[in-house]
Formats: C-alpha cells, structure tokens, sequence
C-alpha cells in the first residue's frame, strides 16, 4: 500500500527518483520554459472616473489601457501602490481576458476605502500567470481623473 501511494504522490507531483533509486529530484525546467518568463505590462493610461448607477449609487471605476493585448498565459494584473519613498503596497488585482484592451482594476461603491486608487496616485503594474509566477514591473503611471 505504501509503494502505491508513494508512486502515485511522484506521479502526480512531477518528482522522480534520482539514478541511484534512493532520493528524489525535482524536474528541471526545459530552455523553452525558462525562456517563457513574462515580459512587464505595457499600460497606456490609469483613468479614474465616478459612475452613477441605478438608484443614483455612486461607483468608482479605476480602468487600467494596455498598450499591447495581454500575454495568453495571464490571470490576473496586480497592482502596487508607490508611496514617495518608493515603497510598493499591493492593491487590488484585476482578471485578466487576453482579448481586452483595457482593464478594470477596481469598482466600488464610492466611499473611504484605503485600497482604492486615486487621482495623482503612483501605480506599477505586473502580470501574474497560471503558474503564480509574477513577471517584472511596469514603469510608474500616475491615475487620471476623467
């Protein structure tokens, strides 16, 4: 039973014993693999806009513009805050459909919220992809008020 489970839980994890069939070793990335790390995003514009909704409620929109599509393997854009001693916060994130060009970093009913990003707020951006990896930082982009 536990030669069952021990090759089952190898299987599955990818680890496979070493040559000399006492110790495991983890599969090493292939050149493609290492290759495929994710460039940084390419964001025109921040626009930050107030939206009046049903029942006259008041929302905030933060809408990131790329200036390329996103990359296939991509979930979700992370966002950071840059405070003026360049000290990063992560903010909210936004899902990410690789046929948009632009997207929705946060949408709230309007009212005190420190994670929202406003007018004349620093922000950088990374991709994060289904692996969980995150790929480097976009340049500051300062939010616009539409």
């Amino acid at each position: 039973m536990r030669l069952l489970l021990c090759a089952a839980l190898l299987a599955t994890t990818g680890i496979a014993l070493a040559d000399d069939g006492r110790s495991l070793e983890r599969p090493r990335a292939s050149h493609a693999e290492a290759r495929s790390i994710l460039a940084a995003p390419q964001i025109a514009t921040v626009v930050s806009q107030q939206i009046v909704g049903r029942k006259r409620h008041a929302y905030t929109s933060v809408t990131a513009h790329l200036t390329n599509g996103a990359p296939l393997q991509v979930a979700a854009l992370v966002v950071y805050r840059v405070d003026a001693s360049g000290h990063r916060v992560a903010l909210p994130w936004g899902a990410v459909d690789p046929s948009d060009d632009e997207i929705e970093i946060y949408l709230k009913s309007t009212g005190a919220d420190a994670s929202e990003p406003r007018p004349g707020d620093h922000l950088v951006f990374a991709w994060l992809d289904s692996a969980g990896q995150l790929s480097p930082t976009s340049g500051e982009l300062v939010v616009t008020k539409r």
